[in-house]
């Protein structure tokens, strides 16, 4: 399966040099040619394209590693979404989430009446939507932080 990865994030603090440096080797590591990488001290801007599954790109083969490494510079008050994962064969099969200083994937099961929400740590919550309902996925973020006991 051939998947896309973007994601665009404020920076809460000024990432240094070397940290700057670590990250765009990370980045490099992992993305192949076409793909875009934009790394300022207030923003960063990605786009990755990969031919695996969703499990192994978000949490394997350094992308993992990417997304955990920018915890420590995200922080919003409220749920913000900061990325996606595409899929040329079936459109958005996921949504990347920040919420105070912690990045979530939501996974989107059978379109909104169950939706998987997985932290940088690869631990993950199954969430059933009442009556297929489409509720605010950013009050499914929260009670997910709730239950993962991040403060």
């Amino acid at each position: 399966m051939n998947l896309k990865l973007q994601m665009k994030m404020n920076l809460n603090k000024k990432i240094s040099n070397n940290e700057m440096i670590k990250l765009a080797k990370k980045l490099g590591g992992i993305s192949e040619a076409g793909d875009y990488v934009n790394i300022t001290d207030k923003e960063i801007d990605f786009k990755i394209s990969k031919k695996q599954d969703l499990l192994s790109l978000l949490f394997q083969n350094g992308v993992g590693s990417v997304i955990a490494f920018l915890e420590k510079y995200v922080f919003y008050y409220d749920p913000v979404q900061i990325g996606e994962v595409f899929s040329q064969d079936s459109g958005r099969i996921a949504l990347i989430y920040a919420f105070k200083n912690y990045i979530y994937v939501v996974k989107l099961i059978d379109g909104y009446n169950e939706i998987e929400i997985s932290d940088t740590k690869g631990e993950s919550k199954n969430i059933l939507c009442e009556d297929g309902r489409k509720v605010e996925i950013e009050n499914h973020i929260v009670m997910a932080h709730v239950l993962f006991g991040k403060k």
